[in-house]
């Protein structure tokens, strides 16, 4: 069901003014919006396996997540700046009450998914499990396709945290990568920034004339983040760069540095955005992710 209503002149000027410069979508019906992603776009809280109690699961929700997770309050927030939406996706998971009233619980956050599953699953099924049925953009015969106008990506946290990089056998123990390793830690960025592009690439193969935002990760660590992490957001900013010299409708979207600050001591996460597991947003970092989200979407629709 798509949201009623009206990309106002006044709020467009409201969002030149404040330097987010936004266009209507082409269509009347308003722009379809999809969130693509692992368990961060699904709206997890709290890891699992910790060995740590975990807090009591949230009524109404799967396991201990956020209902919504971000597209909550980014369902919110677009609304606010006027803009006519539809979130559109194979799954409506982990929703909640004001995302279902709104007819708004569809995407394709996928918990545990890395870059190449999700790849894997726009037009193909490899069959793993929770996919869904698969292809997600292309549609099964009980399921029709879906064609965004801006997809929001958010993926690389599993590729860290299983240091999967196919192809390549690093001098450790088990052959993944040893991220304390600067060298090695370099050569698995590149790797896994090239996953990263296939996928922008296939999302505009398939849906030319489309929108990509596309978001670095969020930390991951207790206190101090993780190089990974910081390291990953700077080749997606160089990656956006190289698609966009290009001629790709492709937004750069920085979460990482939201949720991270510099001090005397290094890079540091900023408390209070990370559940426990120091990998999944609580509720407050979810509302921060969303404000990103807008205005990362609401540039992507002002490029021509």
């Amino acid at each position: 069901m798509l949201r009623r209503y009206t990309f106002h002149l006044a709020t467009a000027v409201t969002l030149l003014a404040s330097g987010l410069a936004a266009t209507p979508p082409a269509h009347a019906a308003g722009i379809r919006i999809y969130p693509l992603g692992d368990s961060i776009t699904y709206g997890s809280t709290w890891g699992v396996g910790l060995p740590v109690a975990p807090p009591p699961p949230v009524p109404g929700s799967a396991g201990f997540s956020t209902p919504g997770g971000y597209r909550q309050p980014l369902d919110v927030l677009l609304t606010a700046s006027g803009i006519t939406h539809e979130f559109v996706g194979s799954g409506v998971a982990n929703s909640s009450p004001l995302l279902d009233q709104q007819g708004q619980a569809h995407h394709d956050g996928h918990p545990g998914y890395r870059i190449e599953q999700d790849a894997d699953n726009l037009d193909g099924h490899p069959g793993i499990g929770g996919d869904n049925g698969g292809f997600w953009l292309t549609g099964t015969g009980s399921r029709g396709p879906i064609t965004p106008d801006v997809t929001v990506v958010h993926l690389g946290t599993n590729d860290i945290g299983q240091r999967f990089d196919p192809g390549t056998t690093y001098p450790t123990g088990d052959g993944r990568v040893n991220l304390a390793v600067p060298a090695q830690r370099a050569t698995f960025v590149t790797h896994l920034t090239a996953r990263l592009q296939a996928l922008v690439d296939k999302l505009l193969t398939l849906r030319p004339g489309s929108r990509v935002v596309l978001s670095n990760v969020l930390p991951i660590g207790t206190g101090t983040a993780d190089p990974t992490t910081g390291e990953y957001a700077a080749a997606v900013a160089d990656l956006v760069a190289r698609e966009r010299a290009a001629g790709a409708r492709v937004v750069y979207a920085d979460v990482w540095s939201r949720f991270t600050a510099t001090t005397p001591n290094g890079i540091v996460v900023v408390p209070g955005l990370l559940s426990p597991d120091s990998v999944h947003p609580v509720p407050t970092g979810y509302a921060v992710m969303a404000a990103v989200y807008r205005d990362a979407i609401v540039a992507a629709l002002a490029l021509p």
